[in-house]
C-alpha cells in the first residue's frame, strides 16, 4: 500500500519521512494519487482510487499537527449516486475548490470530472 513520503534535507543528505501509514479500514489498495500543497494553509489534498465510506474512492486532506499530520475524510464516493474511482491528481483553485477525474460513473460510466467545494 502506498503512502504519503516526506524527503526532508539534512546537512546535504535527504531523510525520508512517512506523512501517514492509511489505515485498511478507511483507505485501501491502490492507496493515495498525487498529492497537491495548498500553499496558504499547509494542507495537503489526495484522491484514493477505493476506499472511503463506501468502498468507491474518497477525497482526503492531510492537516499539518505537532510536528506530524492529521488524515481528514473529506468526500467518499458512491458509485450509485455520483462517480466511482478517482485516478487523477486534484487541482485546486484560488477559492478552495478541489477538481478532478473518476475512471468509472456518470452517465455512461465511463468516468467523470468532479469538484469538490469546502
Amino acid at each position: 500500500m502506498a503512502a504519503p513520503l516526506e524527503l526532508i534535507p539534512t546537512n546535504g543528505t535527504w531523510t525520508l519521512k512517512v506523512m501517514i501509514a492509511f489505515k485498511p479500514t478507511k483507505f485501501s489498495n491502490p492507496g493515495p494519487s498525487g498529492l497537491i500543497l495548498d500553499k496558504s494553509s499547509g494542507n495537503f489534498y489526495g484522491t484514493t482510487f477505493d476506499g472511503g465510506a463506501y468502498r468507491n474512492g474518497s477525497v482526503f486532506e492531510l492537516i499539518p499537527n505537532n510536528g506530524g499530520w492529521t488524515e481528514k475524510l473529506l468526500f467518499s464516493f458512491n458509485h450509485r449516486t455520483d462517480a466511482e474511482s478517482p485516478d487523477s491528481a486534484l487541482v485546486l483553485d484560488a477559492s478552495g475548490n478541489l477538481y478532478g477525474m473518476t475512471e468509472f460513473g456518470g452517465t455512461y460510466n465511463y468516468g467523470t470530472v468532479f469538484e469538490v467545494t469546502p
